[in-house]
């Protein structure tokens, strides 16, 4: 799981803790802050403008006693204010309120909670399933920080930003391979300076953006939502020691529409 979902799941737990009344379940607030969270992952999308978009439709099944307890409680109308908080810790929103509803299901045990979602509606043509291939791993960090700064592509792959200067384009020489016609070939950098990772746009024919505005160049901070002429990615920090980085990342999208001009 990648660290920007821990950071949801974390928040959302903690949220649940403070607003639900405790249960006889042991755990319970682990298990559905966990099922929640994993259930909006398995439905991510991504909007013509990079943002990541939540689905908004969530049913809670679990056993029919529990449901008594919990309908008993101001849950269903504090869960979805608390999802919402949480997922923009992660950089991602929902495109309306969520609607979370109870469903008792009599074979269930107390300990069993499945959380099903249902995905906003997107124009075609706003997204993309990205298939990632990682290269090898390697351990080796020249930067010298004392934080692990990664990108987080489709919502759920790492990218560790290992190097002074991380070359993004379309063109097979980059560090961090995109074959999504709407990146150009040589697209953005993101380099390091004065203990900061810094994008820049390299003159791109479809442009970058940071959080839905277009920009030349910009300093990143945690959260930050990329969009690479669509393509959205997430940058994120969390304190070494850390995993092992890939190389080199090949994303290969479905094909283009047609008459789309290369960049």
């Amino acid at each position: 799981m990648s660290a920007s979902l821990h950071l949801i799941e974390t928040r959302l737990k903690t949220l649940i803790e403070e607003w639900i009344i405790p249960f006889k379940t042991e755990g319970f607030q682990n298990i559905l802050a966990h099922q929640l969270v994993q259930s909006m992952h398995s439905n991510l999308q991504s909007d013509h403008h990079g943002k990541f978009i939540a689905p908004y439709q969530y049913t809670i099944r679990l056993n029919a006693s529990l449901v008594d307890e919990l309908r008993g409680s101001d849950i269903i109308q504090r869960l979805p204010e608390a999802l919402e908080e949480a997922a923009r810790l992660g950089g991602i929103t929902f495109m309306r309120r969520p609607n979370i509803r109870l469903q008792p299901e009599p074979g269930f045990t107390n300990g069993e909670i499945e959380v099903l979602s249902q995905s906003e509606h997107i124009s075609p043509g706003h997204t993309a399933a990205l298939s990632l291939k990682k290269a090898n791993q390697r351990g080796d960090d020249p930067t010298g920080l004392n934080i692990s700064a990664y990108l987080i592509l489709n919502g759920e792959t790492i990218y560790n930003l290992n190097r002074p200067a991380t070359n993004i384009g379309r063109r097979s020489d980059n560090h961090l391979v995109i074959e999504d016609s709407r990146v150009s070939r040589v697209h953005a950098q993101i380099r390091l300076s004065r203990g900061k990772f810094v994008l820049f746009d390299l003159n791109s024919s479809g442009g970058t953006c940071i959080n839905g505005q277009r920009i030349h160049q910009h300093a990143l901070t945690p959260g930050d939502v990329i969009s690479l002429a669509g393509v959205a990615l997430i940058y994120g920090e969390e304190p070494k020691p850390g995993e092992g980085v890939s190389d080199t990342i090949r994303i290969t999208p479905p094909p283009a529409p047609p008459g789309h001009d290369e960049g």
